[in-house]
């Protein structure tokens, strides 16, 4: 026995010896045109390995590939999908005598991995001609297929391209290491990466190779660290080369949103901690994110989303809010407006976009605040079709009102601007329930219409191209006359005042009723003794114009005693202007003389035209015994063209001018 043990080993080693001699002796890029063919063979592409093959023997024999590149699917937009400048492979020598290959470690450097997809969301990690066939059992079958230990890649790029959008996303991998302790078992994963200027680091296990050759039920338990985000995946894909079979449970966990604003492309607003999560399905016709929950500060959102990509792509969600505050997500916009001194943004609305996507989006909320107001009871759909944005219903409780109204929005043809058409109604609300109004009104309930049409590719054009009418009316209520004014009512108080210099020694003043009613035709809102407050003391009446176009404000009002008060008319102005900006309003106290002054021509030439002494409104500011009635019954006469009103400005502006000399120096 103990000869026969030696002689097996001695045959063994010298089998080996020569098995290395003959390694040696081989040159290994003769097996060259074998390898490039098995590769085209089981992937249907075409491979290059432009440098030498390079063998090193030991008991872990080196493979070494050199400048490797395998070429894209034929309808990609780059030539190559793969490419390696060095491909390191340790074989396993004993089980490679058994006739089993059994790869101990793979090392790739200099890599570049381009993936992308197709219009019809086709990948090009695809390969040969039965991808498309029933998948098998991974725990059946007699074909073991190669082992692989471990894999280690180094200094890669990899470049996703999303066919639909046009959209590429790149990451630079610095290194990424795959273990596996057999063909069958899970296999363990750690990257430290780069994307778009952020660090990556992603850890956890993934299925195995032979889930993967197979196309067959695909475990999945990955984290994801993203800055201070957290992402988690967690489930299973059936049919992970395809794409298809998606049941995976995701999360995602930030102390702030704002965190995530380099990965996002845009700036988003500083509210957390943020929890986002769901579950993560497809379908035939795309995918969905069923049991979504959101939760960012004191906001919360639960519902599902569907996105359908057969056809147009379709985006339909159905939403519920407890509470959902929508302040910090306004405040961007706001200190923009700000910033640019407007009120109504002219930048370009995304009109090619609603025409790319279609979808249906409800809303229920218990509250949904803006800053300024919380609506509560909250009901709203929005619809979108080939370019068709429709608002349809909107309803909520607003200051104990009620709010209701539709909106649409035409963008339908390429060639064409928007059509904007809105209609608003409130009625009942409590002015002195909104916080900007808190500490200046109580009662004065109150009721609103809007009705308004427009056309133009953005908000400001819009605007400037607007027709319609905004009625605002009052009930009795009380203005406390001497409180703080915010920064919303400080401009209506400090026009009231000027009115009525004898307010500030008034604690409150009973209001009787109060209207604003304002007609717009082509961006000119004009009021003819359209604004009325009646108080218990005086009335007071307003005229004028505001170019919703350059938003530039030219108002008038002007004030009537009422009878047995003790208050007389020396005691009120003349007349108080309210000019300068919707942005910027600015009011003055003016006098029959000033507006019929240069001064006055001066401003009737920067309006446009559009001024209260253009319009002849001024004129016609006389007593009224009932001017809430008159403002109820306005009807504006003037409805030319802007081009006609700034010629007759022109004229006004002369006839002013005239006036004023002949009431200095006489005939």
């Amino acid at each position: 026995m103990k000869k026969t043990l030696i002689l097996t080993a001695s045959l063994l080693v010298a089998t080996i010896a020569a098995l290395a001699i003959a390694l040696v002796t081989v040159d290994a890029n003769r097996f060259k045109p074998e390898i490039v063919q098995a590769v085209e063979n089981a992937t249907g592409r075409d491979l290059e390995i432009a440098g030498r093959i390079e063998l090193g023997v030991s008991l872990v024999p080196t493979l070494v590939l050199n400048q490797v590149t395998l070429s894209n699917a034929a309808w990609g937009t780059q030539p190559g999908m793969f490419r390696a400048g060095v491909i390191e492979a340790r074989v396993a020598l004993l089980p490679l005598l058994l006739g089993e290959l059994e790869i101990r470690r793979l090392e790739l450097h200099s890599v570049e991995l381009y993936l992308e997809t197709d219009a019809a969301g086709l990948g090009n990690w695809r390969f040969g001609e039965d991808v498309d066939s029933e998948p098998q059992d991974p725990n059946t079958g007699s074909a073991r297929g190669p082992a692989l230990d471990e894999v280690e890649i180094s200094d890669a790029r990899l470049t996703y391209r999303d066919g639909p959008s046009g959209r590429v996303t790149t990451m630079q991998v610095a290194s990424l290491d795959i273990s596996s302790r057999g063909f069958g078992q899970p296999v363990g994963v750690e990257l430290d990466a780069v994307v778009a200027g952020h660090p990556v680091e992603a850890s956890g296990t993934l299925g195995g190779l032979r889930w993967l050759m197979r196309d067959a039920d695909y475990p999945v338990d990955m984290t994801v660290n993203v800055d201070s985000a957290q992402l988690e995946i967690r489930g299973r894909v059936a049919r992970p080369l395809q794409g298809r079979g998606i049941d995976l449970a995701v999360s995602l966990r930030t102390d702030t949103l704002a965190d995530l604003s380099g990965i996002a492309g845009t700036e988003l607003p500083d509210v957390g901690p943020l929890l986002v999560s769901g579950t993560l399905i497809d379908s035939d016709r795309g995918y969905a994110l069923n049991g979504l929950e959101f939760q960012a500060g004191d906001s919360d959102l639960a519902g599902n989303l569907v996105l359908n990509l057969a056809d147009r792509p379709r985006l339909e969600a159905r939403l519920y809010a407890e509470r959902f505050d929508l302040a910090p997500w306004l405040a961007p916009r706001r200190q923009a407006k700000a910033g640019r001194g407007k009120v109504f943004s002219a930048d370009p609305l995304p009109l090619a976009s609603l025409r790319a996507l279609d979808g249906e989006i409800s809303l229920d909320a218990k509250a949904v605040s803006t800053g300024n107001a919380t609506l509560e009871d909250l009901n709203a759909r929005l619809a979108l079709d080939r370019g068709h944005l429709e608002l349809d219903p909107f309803s909520a409780r607003l200051a104990d009102g009620r709010l209701d109204g539709t909106a649409r929005l035409d963008a339908e043809d390429e060639d064409e601007a928007a059509e904007l058409q809105v209609d608003l109604r409130a009625e009942g609300l409590q002015p002195g329930q909104l916080p900007d109004l808190r500490d200046t009104l109580s009662d004065a309930t109150t009721d609103v219409t809007v009705e308004a049409k427009g056309r133009g590719s953005s908000v400001s054009e819009i605007m400037a191209n607007l027709d319609g009418r905004l009625l605002m009316k009052t009930g009795p209520g009380t203005l406390k006359s001497t409180s703080a004014a915010t920064a919303s009512s400080d401009v209506f108080l400090e026009t009231y005042r000027l009115l009525n210099p004898s307010a500030t020694q008034e604690q409150t003043t009973r209001i009787e009723c109060g209207v604003v009613h304002f007609a717009i035709r082509d961006g000119l809102a004009i009021t003819d003794h359209g604004i009325a407050l009646a108080t218990t003391r005086m009335n007071v009446i307003g005229s004028g114009a505001i170019d919703l176009g350059s938003e530039r404000i030219d108002l008038g009002f002007t004030t009537q005693a009422r009878e047995g008060v003790g208050i007389s008319a020396g005691q009120l102005a003349d007349l108080v202007r309210l000019g300068g900006t919707l942005a910027n309003p600015e009011p003055t106290l003016d006098t029959e003389a000033a507006v019929m002054t240069g001064v006055a021509a001066g401003a009737a030439v920067a309006t446009s035209g559009l001024s209260i002494v253009a319009q002849g409104l001024y004129d016609r500011l006389t007593a009224d015994d009932t001017p809430c009635e008159t403002a109820l019954a306005m009807r504006v006469r003037d409805t030319r063209s802007t081009g006609d009103k700034a010629a007759d400005a022109v004229k006004g502006v002369g006839e002013a001018i005239k006036g004023a000399f002949d009431s200095l120096f006489g005939d």
